[in-house]
């Protein structure tokens, strides 16, 4: 009898090219080893909505035309702002995103993003999802909103993400550095 593959639910977003390459590139080498079964999801392709769109526009806006005021922006006021309510706007998307894990029963959800992030960290904390979240950073930079109590482990690119996370106070054995993931 053949024993049945670890399944894996990898979840990114569209919005920057650099969290769907990375979760496809994870993806890839996962499935390379032959001992998992991967799903690759867009989150915004399973709960899509008018506020995805409106916000892909004004982060495409700023990110193309100045992102000089994008990076001041989401660094002293986005990010700041938002954290606290983080895991109640992931409250509102959970429900869909459940339904796949329901379907599918992964032992471990990768994320690329913070929203898939959110959602995930949002149902461990409702006990609705018991596996493994683990969280993947597609930039060499770091910012406080994009990390979770829920989170087991956080794969870094760089040193300094790790010394930023310790500096923080996420302790060490749920901090990994393995560079960027490329295929």
């Amino acid at each position: 009898m053949i024993p049945e593959k670890h399944k894996v639910l990898i979840l990114h977003t569209s919005i920057g090219h650099g969290i769907k390459i990375a979760a496809q590139n994870i993806a890839e080498r996962l499935e390379r080893t032959g001992r998992l079964t991967v799903r690759l999801e867009d989150v915004y392709d399973v709960a899509p909505g008018f506020h995805v769109n409106f916000l892909q526009k004004i982060y495409f806006y700023f990110t193309e035309l100045f992102p000089f005021i994008w990076g001041l922006l989401y660094s002293r006021a986005v990010a700041t702002l938002t954290t606290p309510f983080r895991l109640f706007t992931a409250s509102f998307k959970h429900k869909k995103i459940l339904r796949v894990i329901e379907t599918y029963q992964p032992e471990i959800v990768i994320s690329t993003e913070t929203v898939p992030s959110g959602i995930i960290a949002y149902l461990k904390r409702k006990k609705l999802f018991s596996g493994k979240l683990v969280i993947v950073f597609s930039d060499y930079h770091l910012h406080r909103f994009w990390l979770y109590d829920e989170c087991d482990l956080y794969l870094c690119n760089i040193a300094e993400q790790q010394q930023t996370l310790l500096a923080l106070g996420v302790p060490a054995d749920k901090i990994a550095v393995t560079g960027m993931i490329v295929s």
